[in-house]
């Protein structure tokens, strides 16, 4: 159950004692008693899940509309193209987040992200996705992050164009295609959708959906190699993201590219701050209202000798 959820459940349980207390004769010291301390104890327990880190996987995906039938089941292909696109949205977020992604083929750290249908939720008919047995909790936080974070991508998909590019900076471009499919699913099936993450409560309406689908549907994707010469500014090993100063003041960050072995990268961080010829794929995220998201992996980098003129960072 997800923490909104406890949250939630908690939050009736206490209206209805607060109710109860309301209409119990004081003249009963033994039942106010009673009351006051079992409300003092679901108080507790609420402010403890308010305050608590999100540290378990755990989404519910909630639909109605087309592909259920009031509340007693969901249509199954609707359902395996949903678990589909979600899981690998929460996948590649989490790879990106963790220097893991390849541009194509299995991911590194794939295994961490695997995500189990645990329930069937109703009010609507959905789907709950978890990590039941969680044994490595560092990793199991970062997997909830990334649920959390796809969560809110999927939200700012629906809300508004400014919202779905602002959104869009912060992701890999990897992530954008499964978040296609996950809205043309939705729309093809005339749904609508409630989505529960950590604390977080997103609700879709068809409209929103369909809005969504076009937003991401006219949007764009080109890759090309490029070379800049330049300061290259490091690599950090562990998540595998570099940094970089080229001559004409752009600073450029991004992911080493899967090519980039391990021992390479730690020769990569030997020319930090010294001028540098780099090659790397550039993907740009073209939107429909004409805002381009260019996002770089480092493929290889060559030292250079002699003076290089840098122009001052482009702001």
């Amino acid at each position: 159950m997800t923490p909104l959820r406890k949250k939630e459940q908690t939050q009736t349980e206490l209206t209805s004692l607060l109710g109860l207390a309301a209409i119990t004769p004081q003249d009963d010291p033994f039942a106010s008693h009673l009351l006051h301390d079992k409300i003092q104890e679901v108080q507790t327990r609420l402010q403890e899940i308010e305050e608590a880190p999100v540290s378990v996987p755990e989404t519910e995906i909630l639909f109605g509309g087309g592909p259920v039938i009031v509340s007693e089941g969901i249509d199954t292909k609707f359902a395996a193209k949903i678990l589909d696109s979600f899981q690998d949205m929460v996948t590649n977020e989490f790879a990106a987040s963790h220097g893991l992604l390849r541009r194509a083929g299995r991911r590194k750290g794939e295994s961490d992200t695997r995500l189990f249908l645990t329930a069937l939720p109703r009010g609507s008919v959905g789907v709950q996705l978890a990590q039941p047995l969680v044994t490595d909790f560092v990793t199991a936080g970062n997997v909830a992050k990334a649920m959390e974070e796809v969560t809110i991508l999927v939200e700012a998909t629906a809300a508004s164009d400014e919202k779905f590019e602002d959104a869009l900076v912060h992701f890999h471009p990897r992530v954008f295609k499964p978040l296609v499919r996950f809205f043309d699913t939705m729309a093809l099936a005339n749904a609508e959708c409630r989505m529960l993450t950590g604390m977080r409560d997103v609700r879709l309406q068809y409209e929103q959906i369909i809005a969504g689908t076009s937003r991401a549907s006219a949007t764009t994707m080109t890759e090309k190699d490029v070379e800049e010469k330049g300061k290259f500014g490091g690599v950090l090993v562990t998540s595998r993201r570099f940094e970089f100063l080229s001559t004409t003041g752009n600073v450029i960050s991004g992911w080493l590219a899967e090519t980039v072995s391990d021992e390479d990268a730690e020769q990569m961080a030997s020319q930090t701050g010294h001028m540098s010829l780099v090659k790397m794929k550039e993907t740009t995220i073209l939107t429909r209202s004409g805002r381009k998201k260019p996002a770089y992996e480092l493929i290889a980098l060559t030292p250079l000798e002699g003076d290089h003129e840098l122009a001052a960072p482009v702001e």
